[in-house]
């Protein structure tokens, strides 16, 4: 069940301040990334923070979860996780970079998946 108003988490929360205030320096337009607060779907009591990457594409989704960021299905469920090394600040600032460099921040495919493809 979930609670109304209900918080992101502590990874989550700092993913977003830090997305959202780089946005703004930047002189970009919040709005056109489609910031917004998800229920986790494996949990629904925990909520994430969702954006797109790139206004033009819709599949260009993350999810910052409190273990990571998630990326659309189509990465096969890869994500960059969160951890004392790799703080959710500098998985914004990566982000931020690559939206200010217009290049979508995508993982690595799954070698598993790439031979599958072929």
């Amino acid at each position: 069940m979930t609670k109304p108003n209900q918080e992101l988490g502590k990874n989550a929360a700092s993913f977003e301040q830090h997305f959202l205030a780089g946005l703004r320096i930047a002189g970009l337009n919040v709005t056109d990334y489609f910031p917004s607060r998800t229920y986790q779907e494996k949990d629904k009591s925990k909520m994430g923070f969702g954006f797109i990457q790139d206004p033009n594409d819709l599949d260009s989704v993350c999810i910052c979860e409190e273990d990571g960021l998630h990326f659309n299905h189509t990465f096969n469920g890869i994500m960059i996780p969160i951890n004392k090394k790799q703080p959710a600040s500098l998985i914004a600032t990566m982000v931020l970079a690559s939206i200010l460099t217009n290049k979508v921040l995508a993982p690595p495919k799954c070698p598993h998946c790439e031979e599958e493809d072929d």
